[in-house]
């Protein structure tokens, strides 16, 4: 079962489609932990184990991390114990939750990066070519532009 649908709400409809279908095939319950992510969001998640305590949870500034742009999805399998809790025993449920994922083509999962592995982070493949962060991107180019065609 699918615990926390609304937290999808802004993401790519390839990772909504993809987390639904684990949702309902895989035997255990996946939590939604973050979809969506506002910029102050990411910088404060960046700013962990940098400029403010804890650990270090993420490489990825605001202008360079998929969920600001709906492009991401944070799940997790429900622990062996069937509760939700970050910290708890998986055994190879994150392996199973990736494998469902990525049957749709298209989804990366951060389990398969070769740094700073991130098993709850799921993406559009090749993010950084998909429209809606490209057309972001040119609008902050360009609003960049007008202000300093202003001053």
């Amino acid at each position: 079962m699918l615990r926390n649908a609304h937290r999808l709400f802004g993401v790519h409809p390839r990772l909504c489609a993809a987390t639904v279908k684990a949702g309902v095939t895989l035997d255990f319950d996946v939590y939604v932990a973050e979809g969506s992510r506002s910029k102050e969001r990411q910088d404060t998640l960046y700013a962990q184990g940098r400029t403010a305590p804890g650990s270090i949870v993420t490489n990825a500034t605001a202008d360079n991390s998929p969920h600001c742009f709906g492009l991401a999805v944070d799940l997790y399998p429900a622990c062996l114990d069937g509760t939700f809790n970050p910290q708890g025993s998986f055994g190879d449920r994150f392996e199973k939750l990736a494998e469902c994922m990525k049957s749709i083509p298209g989804v990366a999962w951060g389990g398969d990066w070769t740094s700073l592995k991130d098993r709850p982070h799921f993406e559009v493949e090749n993010w950084r070519t998909h429209t809606s962060w490209m057309l972001t991107t040119i609008a902050i180019v360009a609003g960049l532009a007008l202000v300093a065609h202003a001053i």
